[in-house]
């Protein structure tokens, strides 16, 4: 989760004892709202990832920032030759380059095909509630922030469009606050 119940009950002036539960899921909602508008995940961990090669110079992994690649294969064979160029943004270079691969087809060599990588690493920001924690605070913020606008719409009428009180009225905005749309605008992938 992108932030703790403690640091969410505290902007909210609430007691975390008594709305812990709903904290808690209002947390894990927002925070994995964020992963799937920027496209990616945040916490540390090891996994492999599996990527196409395009035949550039130049590949770029999903999880960032590496912490260390402890294998990479290409159809199952080990791919030694490559350094990380980049670890914040997951950049690794390969001068033979991350190639495509002829086809076998009934009459001869094929067209060519991407070749397939698999890429076994640990990466991603140590979350808040770790000691060594890393995550940057603006990603923190913007899941305070989402929280933040969920618990007070609660009980709003989803389908609402507008609210007005007396000659008062004003439109209610669907999606995420603007607030969050802009923190999260740098962390956004394309992958």
């Amino acid at each position: 989760m992108l932030t703790t119940v403690a640091t969410l009950a505290q902007e909210l002036d609430r007691d975390p004892a008594v709305e812990e539960l709903l904290l808690a899921r209002l947390i894990r909602e927002a925070s994995a709202t964020i992963e799937r508008a920027c496209q990616r995940r945040f916490g540390y961990q090891r996994a492999t990832d599996r990527l196409v090669g395009d035949g550039g110079r130049i590949l770029v992994l999903p999880r960032t920032p590496v912490h260390e690649i402890h294998a990479i294969h290409c159809d199952g064979v080990p791919v030694l030759d490559w350094s990380v160029l980049d670890s914040r943004v997951g950049l690794l270079d390969r001068a033979a380059g991350w190639g495509w691969r002829a086809a076998m087809s009934w009459w001869g060599d094929g067209p060519t095909s991407p070749a397939q990588f698999e890429i076994d690493a640990t990466a991603g920001f140590r979350l808040p509630g770790c000691l060594e924690r890393d995550l940057p605070e603006d990603l923190e913020r913007a899941c305070l922030e989402l929280a933040k606008a969920w618990w007070w719409a609660r009980g709003r009428d989803p389908l609402a469009t507008s609210e007005s009180a007396g000659s008062l009225s004003h439109g209610l905005a669907a999606g995420l606050p603007m607030v969050v749309v802009e923190l999260l605008r740098p962390w956004r992938r394309g992958i």
